[in-house]
């Protein structure tokens, strides 16, 4: 089983506000080596109850997704918050 695509405007806006917060601490936790990535446009990675935990610049292949689901408690993705 791999991370399952959501919708992120299905999330309660209260979520929806937090994760922005999240995210932003992660970019600005390396403000260099994270610049590319846009709360909008992002892969944002999330677990089982919609919270951020990761972004990245594109959605990882099927292989790489089987190890985060796997591995992490990444359960669910989505383009931007």
């Amino acid at each position: 089983m791999t991370a399952q695509r959501i919708d992120p405007r299905q999330l309660p806006s209260e979520v929806r506000r937090v994760n922005r917060g999240l995210m932003a601490q992660f970019i600005g936790a390396d403000p260099y080596g994270r610049r590319h990535l846009s709360p909008r446009k992002s892969i944002v990675l999330d677990n089982g109850e919609g919270l951020f935990r990761y972004a990245l610049n594109e959605k990882p292949n099927r292989p790489t997704s089987l190890k985060l689901y796997q591995q992490t408690p990444v359960r669910d993705w989505s383009r931007g918050i």
